[in-house]
This record gives C-alpha cells, structure tokens and sequence, in this order.
C-alpha cells in the first residue's frame, strides 16, 4: 500500500487509447500504481533468479517441472478460497 506522505509527482506520457481504456475500468492512478509494482516484482524475481542461477548453474528441466507444479497448486488454492457467489437466487 502506498503512504500517502511519500508520494512523488511524475510526469509521463501515454497513449491516449491506453489511458482511455484504464479509466474506462479503474482509478488511474490506482491502476499506475498497481502496475509498477507487479512490474517491480518481476524484476525483483528475475534478480532473484538470476543470482541463484549464477552460484548453483541453471535450473534443471525437473526443477522447473516442479517450481511449475507448486505455482499452479497455490493458484487454485487461492481461487479456492475466494467467495463464489451463490447462483440459486
């Protein structure tokens, strides 16, 4: 979550389509901010990786296999545990 105390202001510049479409289905600014920091994470696991890769050499074929499988299994767990809505009414 974002302190409202350290925000710092930027300018960028997008295309007017692109921007057309967030508001059309989010807050801008909440939209920005949610990307940046998926976008961030990203970066942070590929640093992540990369570091592990360069002291123990690329991962394996079955290492990945497995990495995948673990992924997959939490995101079902996780859609799982959200609320369905009850169709019946």
């Amino acid at each position: 979550m974002t302190d409202d105390r350290n925000i710092v202001t930027k300018t960028i510049r997008l295309p007017a389509r692109l921007v057309h479409e967030i508001e059309e289905r989010s807050d801008f600014n909440r939209f920005l901010v949610d990307a940046a920091e998926h976008a961030l994470a990203l970066v942070k696991t590929r640093e992540i990786i990369e570091a592990h890769q360069a002291e123990h050499g690329i991962f394996t074929p079955e290492q990945i296999a497995h990495a995948r499988r673990a992924w997959h299994s939490r995101a079902l767990d996780a859609l799982d545990q959200r609320e369905t809505p009850d169709l019946e009414d």
